[in-house]
């Protein structure tokens, strides 16, 4: 009997650990890993199975407000419980909760801390930036606290997709052709496959080659896959844009359409 305890003891001992550092985020990383983040009414609770003294749970509940993500008005989601030092469970009520898609359904992406109650319009939640310690909080600051860190890492991202790809990134400022300084503008990235080129625009290309390599085409090709970035910065020559207009002129095309510049 000795033994089984001190095994038991063991067990949760280390499972804490590999929990505390594997399993249970910060605010931040709670908020970021979340599919689905609402505030919403759970009207059912069952209990998956019943022949264990640590039962999952699935739960029904209506959604008052989304926060973070897309769903229906009503959604089940599972409150995982598999070991005895990381109990999850919930009950009837409002809470706040963070969820996940998970092999074709919806449950938390922090253990316990994913399903948040409220209580006379209090919540448990996170007392800072850098820790686990949880604090009762005013619901309308909770809110408030997660809308922040939502919108920051939406600016972050946006940030990110508009630097991932920088057509100027280890390229000169001058024109190899004209051997003048280049400006710094920003075109549109156009994403999938580009329709065939027939003669006239082969012939544009031809020309854009030789005369005209850093003319604004007001667009530049992203690749077949879309990407979140939806703007790229690129060089452009005066004197190939001056080129530009002087062969279009001269020869009577036209840019080819998907890669025509903004008109002025």
């Amino acid at each position: 009997m000795e033994k089984i305890i001190l095994s038991f003891l063991f067990l949760c001992f280390f499972s804490n650990i590999a929990f505390a550092k594997a399993y249970f985020a910060d605010k931040e990383k709670m908020i970021l890993k979340s599919d689905f983040i609402a505030i919403v009414n759970i009207t059912n609770v069952i209990f998956i199975e019943t022949d264990k003294q640590y039962r999952n749970q699935e739960a029904n509940a209506s959604v008052n407000k989304i926060l973070k993500g897309n769903t229906e008005n009503n959604i089940t989601f599972f409150v995982p419980c598999f070991f005895p030092c990381a109990v999850a469970s919930v009950k009837k009520g409002p809470y706040i909760v963070f969820l996940k898609h998970e092999k074709n359904k919806l449950s938390g992406v922090n253990w316990g801390l994913s399903y948040r109650p409220i209580k006379n319009n209090k919540v448990e939640w996170y007392s800072n930036e850098d820790t686990l310690k949880l604090e009762e909080k005013d619901f309308v600051e909770v809110i408030e606290d997660i809308t922040e860190v939502i919108e920051k890492q939406k600016n972050r991202n946006n940030l990110a997709a508009e630097e991932r790809i920088d057509r100027t990134t280890g390229r000169s400022d001058v024109c190899e052709l004209h051997k003048v300084h280049m400006q710094k503008v920003k075109v549109t990235i156009v994403y999938g496959l580009p329709p065939a080129s027939d003669e006239e625009e082969r012939k544009y290309f031809d020309a854009k080659k030789e005369f005209f390599p850093n003319a604004n085409l007001g667009k530049v090709e992203g690749g077949c896959m879309p990407s979140l970035q939806k703007k790229t910065n690129i060089y452009v020559c005066p004197r190939c844009e001056k080129e530009r207009k002087s062969w279009l002129k001269t020869t009577g095309a036209t840019e080819p359409h998907r890669y025509r510049p903004p008109q002025k």
